[in-house]
C-alpha cells in the first residue's frame, strides 16, 4: 500500500478527515470505472440545463453509493443552503435512480467486486473520505471534459458520506483551484 501521507485537512467541528495515501491499482481501476459509468449516465439521462454539480454519496463500501447530478435550470429552483445537499434538490426522484444505471456498468461491476474483496467486511473507515472516491471525483471531471459535456464555469464534484459531513474536504481536492475560487466567490463552497 505504500507509506501513508496524512493530509491535515480535518474539519475541526466534525473531526472528519481525508487521508491522502495514494490509491492501489485496484482502487484506481474502481475510480476510473465509476467516473466512466457516471459520464455514460449523464449522456443517457442528461440534467436540465448545463451541468452544475455532481455529488457522490457513500455509506460504507464501494457498492453502496448514490450519484446525484444537478443542472443549471434545476439549480435556479433551489435555495442557496441546499447547494451540496442532493436530497434537497428539485430533481431528487430522477437522481436517486441514476445509481442503478451506473452500477450496472460491466467494468464497474467487476471493479466493485474486486475492491469489495480488498476492502473486506469492515468496509471503508467512516472517519475519512475514501481515497478511491476522491480519485473518482477527479477522474469524473476529466471524463466530462473529454466527452465535451457542457458545464457551468463553476461546475464542481464532491464526495459526501450518507450520514455525515464530506464535501467541504473533497471539493478542494477534486476540483481545480480556479473552480474552488469561483465557488468561494459565489458563496457556494460546502461548509461541512
Amino acid at each position: 500500500m505504500g507509506p501513508l501521507l496524512f493530509l491535515k485537512a480535518a474539519l475541526p467541528w466534525a473531526g472528519f478527515r481525508v487521508y491522502r495515501r495514494g490509491v492501489t491499482a485496484q482502487e484506481q481501476e474502481y475510480a476510473e470505472a465509476l467516473a466512466s459509468a457516471i459520464v455514460d449516465s449523464l449522456e443517457r439521462l442528461p440534467v436540465s440545463g448545463v451541468l452544475t454539480r455532481v455529488v457522490i454519496r457513500w455509506f460504507d463500501s464501494p457498492d453502496y453509493l448514490t450519484i446525484h447530478a444537478l443542472g443549471s435550470d434545476e439549480a435556479s429552483e433551489m435555495s442557496d443552503g441546499d447547494a451540496w445537499y442532493p436530497l434537497e434538490w428539485p430533481n431528487e426522484e430522477r437522481e436517486i435512480g441514476r445509481v442503478d444505471g451506473v452500477m450496472q456498468d460491466a467494468r464497474l461491476a467487476s471493479a466493485v467486486r474486486d475492491l469489495v474483496a480488498e476492502v473486506g467486511d469492515d468496509g471503508w473507515d467512516w472517519e475519512s473520505q475514501p481515497e478511491p472516491l476522491v480519485t473518482a471525483a477527479k477522474e469524473l471531471r476529466r471524463a466530462i471534459e473529454a466527452r465535451a459535456i457542457p458545464t457551468e464555469s463553476h461546475f464542481a464534484v464532491g464526495v459526501s458520506h450518507f450520514e455525515g459531513p464530506g464535501p467541504a474536504e473533497s471539493v478542494p481536492l477534486a476540483n481545480p483551484r480556479e473552480v474552488v475560487a469561483l465557488l468561494a466567490e459565489r458563496n457556494e463552497l460546502p461548509d461541512e
